[in-house]
């Protein structure tokens, strides 16, 4: 639940950097272009032709060289709403040439039910998304999730550039629930926050943004924020770490650098974004705070099976409040508990080496084995000169690209010192 928060919180970045290859450049000569007189959309059974054609940015008349064309195929994959995507040539009677786009559709209308935990920490999520609501690439979710240290409901709304102005995005959501946030000493509780939450969001994507190349694009974004703390919701004898009601507005801005490209269940490229976040309180008791946030990562496919990749997350904010601080959690260093470490900073970091063994549009088997790294704490520069927690092991994964949600991965990890961890996550 924290982690939603941060994210959301962090959900705006000024992100400097690099630049990709640009499209616009051509240093190739005509001979090196081949002129498309039509193009011809098949097996697309769900997503609208109009919705294709968008992502592919090319157009009947338009004379285009191979690696534009394979771009333009990336573009449509990343949609992430197919299960194959690939094209041909023709070349008809006359010789004009037609540009055949293969797009199968996944089924995208998705059940979540998804488990993730142990005997110690678990959350259970029941709901439904449609990734390609009415098949104009809108993401549409409903869900209700409950667990050891959290239960909410949440529904969330997605609209896709291809409906908007240039590369434009929205997004909004709303989400009603109650978490708990615990500290540990020696993997024991030591004292817990417990509180009931509403969280409303709404953001805006640049349309200037572009996926090959940098152009200085950030998002916006604006949340309220409502928490009452509960201590009746806390495990018997932890006692709680403080008793108020706080509502906030939080404008954030972000900004991101890079793409990551993705094919089927693998994926490719590098990302790096950073977010600033202002806390605005809204009545005595909510202090104003500052939060901002770092996060990389590289994915670098060499071959169809094997796919190495790294990640690093890092962020700090000035609230003291103990529902609105960091909590290293399982998703951040597997086989930990949520709140072994915490505090205003945090960082993570994820390095693995991925095999697909299988990979179908029926059936994909994939393993991964890493090494979590991780760290949080008050003063940030101290989560460099203490001990992280780690953790070292695989994950094996069974799926079915064309239903997306049918899959089921296996979780093992130890922690150094005879500890050993196992999961599953539907």
């Amino acid at each position: 639940m924290n982690q939603v928060l941060r994210m959301i919180t962090f959900n705006l970045v000024f992100l400097f950097g690099f630049s990709l290859t640009n499209l616009g450049k051509n240093s190739s000569t005509p001979k090196d272009r081949i002129k498309i007189d039509s193009i011809s959309i098949r097996k697309n059974w769900r997503t609208r032709e109009s919705i294709i054609m968008r992502e592919l940015a090319i157009h009947a008349g338009d004379s285009v060289r191979a690696d534009e064309i394979q771009t333009a195929i990336s573009k449509i994959w990343n949609m992430g709403n197919f299960a194959k995507v690939n094209y041909s040539i023709d070349t008809l009677s006359d010789k004009r040439l037609v540009l055949n786009i293969n797009a199968q559709d996944a089924f995208t209308i998705m059940p979540n039910f998804s488990f993730t935990g142990n005997k110690n920490e678990y959350l259970l999520t029941l709901g439904v998304n449609d990734n390609n609501f009415l098949g104009r690439n809108i993401s549409l979710a409903l869900a209700g999730s409950f667990g050891t240290n959290a239960r909410y409901s949440n529904i969330s709304i997605s609209i896709p550039r291809q409906l908007l102005y240039r590369n434009m995005t929205l997004h909004g959501g709303f989400m009603l629930g109650e978490a708990q946030n615990y500290t540990y000493i020696n993997e024991v509780k030591s004292s817990g926050i417990a509180y009931l939450q509403k969280l409303a969001t709404f953001s805006i994507g640049n349309p200037y943004h572009t996926d090959y190349y940098y152009t200085f694009s950030p998002n916006l974004g604006i949340s309220y924020l409502s928490q009452k703390t509960d201590s009746a919701l806390l495990q018997t004898g932890i006692p709680s770490s403080g008793n108020y009601k706080v509502n906030y507005l939080i404008v954030s801005t972000s900004e991101s650098i890079g793409m990551i490209n993705h094919i089927r269940n693998q994926k490719d490229g590098s990302m790096l974004s950073a977010g600033f976040g202002v806390g605005i309180g809204l009545n005595p008791e909510s202090p104003g705070y500052v939060s901002v946030g770092l996060n990389g990562i590289v994915a670098k496919l060499l071959n169809k099976v094997i796919e190495l990749d790294a990640g690093f997350s890092t962020s700090y904010t000035t609230a003291k409040l103990p529902s609105l601080i960091n909590y290293l959690g399982p998703g951040q260093v597997k086989g930990i508990l949520s709140g072994e470490r915490s505090g205003q900073s945090i960082y993570s970091a994820i390095v693995s080496a991925n095999f697909t063994y299988l990979n179908r549009d029926w059936f994909a088997v994939d393993q991964s084995f890493f090494f979590d790294i991780g760290n949080a704490g008050d003063v940030y520069l101290n989560l460099f000169k203490t001990s992280p927690l780690y953790s070292v092991g695989s994950r094996i994964r069974f799926v079915i690209p064309m239903i997306p949600w049918l899959g089921i991965s296996f979780y093992y990890a130890y922690r150094g010192n005879g500890k050993h961890w196992y999961s599953m996550d539907f």
